[in-house]
């Protein structure tokens, strides 16, 4: 009887000693790509951009991004004359979180301010932006150098 307990605990011990966490596999092929659009590609002052972001695991193993809060993404939005700055107020869940990339397309939406929602540096006199064209980029915090999305266009656009 302690013969079979004592290969019972080492099949146990082998067992969770060869099951890998996600997190711990290596990309063989294409890295992941994360890609972002716009709902609109117009917006009025005030109002919320809404994107929609897209990463692709290009079908490679599982893979789990972790964060250390429950923001997962920021973003910076550029004037046209090259001005960068970003509408994120630093509000998050205390929570760690993580997203795991499978074999499929994992997408989920953001909203973006378009106006100054706390105490960020921001190049405007009023608290809205401006009417005019932007470009924004979209990246995954803590991953900076590894998932940073298109730049897309749009604009702003006074109430009609």
């Amino acid at each position: 009887m302690r013969h079979l307990a004592s290969v019972i605990i080492l099949l146990l011990c082998v067992s969770c000693s060869t099951a890998r966490d996600p997190s711990e596999y290596v990309y063989t092929g294409k890295a992941p790509e994360l890609h972002v659009r716009l709902a609109k590609q117009q917006v009025v002052r005030g109002e919320n951009l809404t994107a929609i972001l897209s990463i692709d695991n290009k079908k490679q193993p599982p893979h789990r991004l972790d964060f250390a809060t429950g923001c997962q993404f920021d973003w910076t939005i550029t004037t046209a004359d090259s001005v960068v700055f970003t509408t994120r107020c630093i509000m998050c869940s205390q929570a760690a979180s993580s997203i795991i990339l499978a074999g499929t397309l994992y997408t989920t939406s953001i909203f973006i301010p378009t106006k100054r929602l706390c105490e960020v540096p921001w190049p405007f006199k009023e608290d809205v932006l401006p009417v005019g064209r932007y470009t924004l980029s979209v990246f995954a915090i803590g991953y900076e150098d590894q998932f940073v999305t298109n730049v897309v266009e749009f604009d702003i656009v006074d109430r009609e």
